[in-house]
């Protein structure tokens, strides 16, 4: 067996045997086959793809390339399929470790046009590349550990991972359904959560892929005793407002630390995040009590998670998890952090100040004409932030961690001749010269259209409903909730009079 046979099948199409996976997997993590053979054989799959067959034993191959842990107490996690500016899981993990739940989170870095929540977090210092032991041992005093992949943790998939960012071989069903789930079924979760994006700025565009790579996600969780559930959210205009990796973990702090006073500004990331959270609780409700109705728990757990992210507990584990993991957050919170070594010991949440210290200039764009926000193309956007340094080209890229953008519209909303539309924040002339050509494909200004619920962008406007009853059925966000036993949640309220914050 070599690497020249595997390659000359899968570019005819021979479906490889699972031998002939374990070996590829074993060969290529020993540094057996170097990256441009593995380039060519993932360039083939990307364009003929695997089997169903094929995919799980990729899947399990990948997973057993290293360690796979084993917990005492449920462990619950959730994944994103990536997007621009998807920063939920820095909002979700502390969240749920303060409602007591085990969350051991294992996150990956940018692909392509997206950001990655390692990279945001390491923009604070924040440890990411530590040892199994270590990651173990935070999950239980802490309730939560996010780590990157490591040497004895799906060694295979990191480099994989790294590999196909950077061959342009991301949105391929079967490697993303492989390099996902072979994580999670490592990490030995109970539950997983799994928010499938689709639209422009996703890699699965079109609604129905994404929903299939859902339930193709879902049935590997199923086959692992994982119960998993998956949300669909729309990647037709970015998610939040900044994008770039220390300015997402701002909006975070801001979210957390005064999420009333920030609700209608983050409205999208807060929303997706709590329904997120509120999942997590019936996944890992499910494991221990599969007769429990999920349809009459799910909003009493969406209100759960509500009332903990406004009570300010979620701010302080959030603390408490970047301490733990050695981050500093001095570039955002001012006074009590700055005078006290041990932040987390008598910590007092309300006596915190924001106080973002930026370090990259600032311009802003605006607008030359009224009219309505579009969002032509949210990837290009996302390209846009890579062009100013905030990702990667090359998986050897070093990224600028104080770049990126702050959006002033979402889609659909009202713009004025003039207004804001973007804050830019630069550190080079010339990578700014070429994000603002980037950036400026990738939305116009549609002069013409003042009422976006009549407007002929209907089918890319994220229309809103005008009251608090927003359920899954009409909601501008979310498209649909997908569980491993087939039930529909079409009516499941994701707003109710609870969010009149």
């Amino acid at each position: 067996m070599n690497i020249f046979e595997i390659i000359n099948k899968s570019q005819k199409k021979i479906k490889l045997s699972k031998e002939d996976i374990f070996w590829l997997v074993a060969e290529f993590t020993k540094d057996e086959i170097p990256d441009y053979q593995m380039s060519t054989w993932l360039g083939t799959v990307f364009i003929n793809h695997l089997s169903e067959d094929e995919t799980s034993w990729l899947t399990q191959a990948l997973s057993e390339s290293g360690e796979r842990l084993k917990w005492s107490m449920p462990t619950v996690d959730k994944h994103s399929t990536g997007g621009v500016g998807d920063k939920t899981s820095l909002i979700i993990a502390p969240l749920m470790a303060s409602l007591g739940y085990k969350i051991p989170m294992m996150a990956g870095r940018g692909l392509g046009h997206t950001g990655g929540t390692i990279d945001k977090l390491e923009s604070i210092d924040f440890q990411t590349d530590i040892n199994v032991k270590t990651f173990k041992k935070l999950v239980e005093e802490h309730g939560v550990c996010i780590m990157g992949q490591s040497e004895d943790f799906c060694p295979a998939d990191k480099r994989l991972y790294a590999l196909r960012d950077a061959t342009h071989t991301v949105a391929n069903i079967p490697l993303i359904c492989s390099s996902i789930m072979s994580k999670k079924i490592a990490e030995g979760l109970n539950g997983l959560v799994l928010d499938i994006k689709f639209g422009s700025g996703a890699f699965m565009n079109q609604f129905q892929d994404a929903k299939s790579l859902a339930q193709k996600l879902i049935a590997i969780g199923e086959n692992n005793n994982i119960k998993t559930f998956g949300v669909l959210s729309s990647m037709n205009q970015p998610l939040g407002r900044y994008i770039g990796n220390k300015l997402e973990i701002l909006e975070c702090v801001e979210i957390m630390k005064n999420p009333k006073d920030v609700f209608e500004k983050y409205e999208d990331t807060i929303v997706l995040s709590l329904l997120l959270s509120a999942l997590m609780i019936e996944a890992v409700a499910e494991n221990k009590n599969p007769d429990h109705k999920l349809k009459s728990t799910l909003e009493k757990s969406f209100k759960t998670v509500f009332d903990q992210l406004m009570s300010g507990k979620v701010f302080e584990k959030f603390v408490e998890m970047v301490s733990a993991q050695n981050g500093d957050l001095h570039d955002f919170i001012s006074e009590d952090l700055n005078s006290n070594k041990n932040p987390v010991k008598n910590l007092n949440p309300k006596n915190y100040i924001i106080d973002y210290k930026m370090k990259a200039q600032k311009i802003t764009l605006t607008a030359d004409s009224d009219g309505v926000m579009n969002y032509l193309d949210v990837k290009v956007l996302g390209f846009a932030a890579v062009a100013l340094g905030a990702g990667r080209l090359t998986k050897n890229d070093q990224i600028d961690f104080e770049v990126g953008f702050y959006c002033y519209k979402k889609q659909g909303d009202a713009v004025k001749k003039y207004e804001g539309v973007f804050d830019v924040y630069y550190n080079n002339e010339n990578k700014l010269s070429e994000a603002l050509v980037i950036l400026n494909q990738s939305f116009k200004i549609d002069s013409n259209i003042t009422n976006n619920k009549t407007s002929n962008l209907k089918s890319v406007l994220l229309t809103k409903p005008t009251d608090l009853n927003l359920t899954v059925a009409n909601s501008y966000l979310i498209q649909e909730i997908i569980s491993f036993d087939g039930k529909e949640y079409n009516n499941i309220h994701l707003k109710t009079k609870f969010f009149e914050v």
